[in-house]
């Protein structure tokens, strides 16, 4: 596959290939956390679980579509690539912790659609003044995330799945197929 945006078949369907799908939704989401104010925080920080958990199916040797996958996706890219940019994130993966960012951010917003009451979201400017700090429990034991910290966070650890799904031999096969087509039924 080619590392253009897209390409079309023969057919006319518009067919996007994985790297540049992540790299899409990174800018998507960047430009909604950063550039869209009438967007509550809340609904942006609900979008952030579900790109992690994605961008660990990219690199299991698991179908996307495998069930019974998810923690195990979830907690690998949390503790494999978000904590080598900040340990804390590797201590909140564990199963030892009482706050587990897979158990009460990840399955509270994918099943309940709200964090758990372990869990206190909050934006870089309202942490600023309440002297909060991203992935530190608060004075109450709450674990703060902060969303631009986090999407920030995000966005390096997206890179870095891109650049070992394209620098990686053997390829998996799920990396060399079109991710996403878009069907043209005219």
């Amino acid at each position: 596959m080619s590392n253009q945006e897209f390409y079309i078949s023969n057919n006319g369907d518009i067919e996007i290939p994985l790297v540049k799908f992540i790299q899409g939704r990174v800018n998507d989401l960047k430009n909604l956390i950063y550039k869209a104010p009438e967007i509550s925080a809340f609904l942006k920080f609900s979008i952030l679980p579900q790109h992690i958990e994605f961008l660990g199916a990219c690199l299991d040797n698991y179908e996307f579509e495998d069930e019974k996958q998810s923690k195990i996706r979830f907690n690998a890219i949390i503790n494999e690539y978000f904590g080598k940019i900040n340990s804390a994130y590797k201590k909140y993966s564990s199963s030892t912790e009482q706050i587990s960012l897979y158990f009460n951010f990840r399955c509270s917003f994918i099943h309940q659609l709200r964090p758990s009451n372990r869990i206190a979201l909050t934006t870089r400017k309202e942490a600023k003044n309440d002297g909060n700090k991203h992935l530190i429990k608060d004075f109450d034991g709450y674990l703060i995330l902060v969303l631009e910290d986090f999407f920030d966070d995000l966005e390096k650890v997206s890179i870095e799945v891109c650049a070992k799904i394209e620098n990686t031999l053997p390829k998996l096969d799920k990396w060399t197929k079109s991710y996403l087509t878009l069907f043209n039924y005219n």
